[in-house]
C-alpha cells in the first residue's frame, strides 16, 4: 500500500512540475523598489516579475501625478537579454498608453487578471483589467477595458456603462489572435462582474 501512495504521490509532483510554466511575483505601491527602469510616467503603481520558460520580465503599470490636470496610465514590459546584469541588460519589449482628460479617473485593476502560456510557446499571455470612471475617481464607472498582451502586441476589449457593461467591443485587430488565444482570454472576460 506504501508504494502504491508514494508512487501517486511521485507522479502527481513529476505532473505539477511538467505544468510550470512560469513564475510571477508581484509587488504593489508600497513595496516596489527603484529598479531604474526606464518606465514612461511618474510614479509606479504595480509590478509583477513574470519568469516564463524563455525570458525573464518586468511588468510595470505606471501613471503620471495625482493632481495633474488629465490622467494617463502605461503598461510596459521590460525584457532581460541574454548576456545582461541586473538592471542595464532589460529592454521595453511592450508599452501601451491610456488618457483620459480628467485626472484620477484610470484605475488598474490589480485583482482581476489572467496570466498563461495559451499556445505553449514558452511566453506567458496577459490580460489586464482597466476602469475608467466618468470624471474622476469618485464619478460613475463609464468603460471596463480588458488588455491582451500576446507576442507584445496589444489586443483590447471593452464594454460601456450606457450599454449596461452587457455588450463587449473589441479593438480591430483582435480578429488577429489566433483563435485558441482569443477564446481562453474571452472565458475568462465573460466571467468577470463588470459594474
Amino acid at each position: 500500500m506504501k508504494k502504491i501512495i508514494y508512487f501517486f504521490i511521485i507522479l502527481l509532483s513529476l505532473n505539477q512540475l511538467k505544468a510550470q510554466v512560469s513564475i510571477i511575483t508581484d509587488q504593489f505601491s508600497s513595496m516596489i523598489t527603484n529598479r531604474g527602469w526606464d518606465y514612461s510616467s511618474d510614479r509606479k503603481l504595480f509590478e509583477v516579475e513574470l519568469n516564463d520558460k524563455l525570458t525573464k520580465n518586468y511588468v510595470v503599470v505606471s501613471k503620471n501625478k495625482s493632481g495633474a490636470e488629465n490622467d494617463i496610465l502605461y503598461i510596459e514590459k521590460f525584457t532581460k537579454n541574454k548576456k545582461a546584469t541586473f538592471i542595464k541588460g532589460f529592454v521595453k519589449t511592450f508599452s501601451i498608453k491610456f488618457t483620459h482628460k480628467t485626472n484620477l479617473s484610470l484605475s488598474f485593476v490589480r485583482n482581476r487578471m489572467m496570466y498563461k502560456d495559451i499556445d505553449k510557446d514558452g511566453n506567458v499571455e496577459f490580460i489586464y483589467i482597466i476602469k475608467e470612471q466618468e470624471n474622476g475617481v469618485n464619478s460613475p464607472l463609464m468603460k471596463i477595458i480588458g488588455l491582451i498582451m500576446y507576442k507584445n502586441k496589444a489586443y483590447k476589449l471593452w464594454v460601456h456603462a450606457k450599454e449596461s457593461f452587457k455588450t463587449t467591443h473589441f479593438d480591430e485587430n483582435f480578429k488577429e489572435l489566433p483563435e485558441n488565444v482569443s477564446s481562453e482570454f474571452l472565458e475568462f472576460w465573460d466571467k468577470l462582474k463588470k459594474e
